[in-house]
């Protein structure tokens, strides 16, 4: 036998032996497959979270800084209500025979692939990450209303640094080459871009701003490892629910808050309401469980990172609606966020296309 056909059929053997054949003959797809076809599906889902986020961010700020209605923890509350809405939706599928009804409470549930988590669970889930999660959009939609879309952008984007700290720490993701360089380039992009947008701001940005989107950023790395800490498994979870018990205990808990030292929803009129529930049925609503499911698929710092693809759709809107041209320092910094998301969307590791490249070249 020739050395080509001892490697031939070596190949051959390991192929074979990643295909499972049941008792009645069929053939099963390795793991690796279905693995591959979750992470390109979260890929597309940071996506379009990316394009739905950079426009509601316009229409955010544009509430916060254009109207009488300018409250941001106001804006908040609202925002987090309109995750009720996923009750219903989450009734009308499984009426339809769409989806499944997790058991109310079942000590079993989850035990197993395919098992759904049962509502107990993810209350009691949901009822943990709630504080986090509304801190986040209160400190984000905060620092909206006081600096600009493109430095709130930018500052938010560092969560994927807070967010590969915390999963590695916490051993829920392996640090990586990949993650490391990516994260390392979207960082670098962010820093050039706030660098030349300082000398832009005319007087838009201030620092207040600025710390609030540095703490929304901490707390949606916080947020996105507990995701997968309690979620481990994209198909033993109803995401629906997650948030629709978020929306939840955000109408309950925070309603107090709404009347400590202040008037409530002072300045909102119907126009503006409307406004605001649109936006948030994309920006909540969908963007927010589409973003919850990739972090599933993929890692909790591949999900993060992928936030900075906001960066360089900011510059779009801006540009549309502020006449803000980007300079060469803010393209090359968008470059190379884009080529960081890139890099830690790699399934597979850097130094194993090094490698390869290397013994080949030789």
């Amino acid at each position: 036998m020739t050395e080509s056909e001892s490697a031939s059929g070596s190949y051959l053997q390991v192929q074979l032996e990643d295909i499972d054949i049941d008792d009645e003959g069929d053939s099963k797809a390795p793991p690796e497959v279905n693995k591959l076809s979750d992470w390109s599906l979260g890929i597309i889902f940071l996506v379009l979270v990316s394009v739905i986020w950079a426009a509601s961010s316009v229409v955010a700020q544009s509430v916060l800084g254009k109207s009488d209605f300018d409250d941001p923890f106001d804006f908040t509350y609202i925002t987090n209500a309109m995750f009720v809405l996923y009750f219903p939706y989450h009734s009308a599928l499984v009426k339809c025979k769409l989806t499944e009804n997790p058991p109310l409470r079942s000590p079993k549930a989850g035990t197993s692939k395919g098992k759904l988590r049962s509502h107990f669970y993810l209350a009691k889930s949901s009822l943990f990450i709630f504080p986090v999660w509304f801190l986040s959009s209160w400190s984000y939609y905060n620092s909206l209303k006081n600096t600009s879309v493109t430095s709130n952008t930018v500052i938010s984007c560092t969560s994927s640094l807070w967010t590969l700290l915390m999963s590695t720490f916490f051993k829920k993701e392996k640090m990586t080459s990949n993650k490391g360089v990516g994260v390392f380039l979207a960082l670098l992009g962010g820093i050039m871009i706030r660098l030349a947008d300082q000398g832009e701001d005319s007087g838009k940005g201030t620092l207040y701003g600025d710390a609030m989107a540095f703490v929304s950023a901490i707390c949606y790395g916080i947020y996105s490892t507990l995701i997968v800490s309690f979620f481990p498994e994209d198909s033993e979870v109803s995401m629906p629910l997650v948030f629709g018990y978020l929306g939840l205990f955000g109408l309950i808990s925070t309603f107090p808050l709404l009347f400590v030292n202040r008037v409530p929803f002072s300045g909102l009129t119907l126009h503006t309401l409307s406004i605001i529930s649109l936006n948030a049925v994309f920006d909540s609503v969908i963007a927010d469980m589409l973003w919850a499911r990739s972090v599933v698929l993929t890692t909790p710092t591949v999900a993060s990172v992928g936030l900075a693809l906001t960066i360089p759709l900011a510059f779009v809107t801006d540009f549309i609606f502020n006449d803000l041209v980007p300079n060469k320092l803010e393209v090359l910094g968008a470059l190379l966020v884009v080529i960081g998301f890139g890099a830690v969307s790699l399934k597979r590791n850097i130094n194993d296309f090094l490698s390869r490249w290397w013994v080949t070249s030789a």
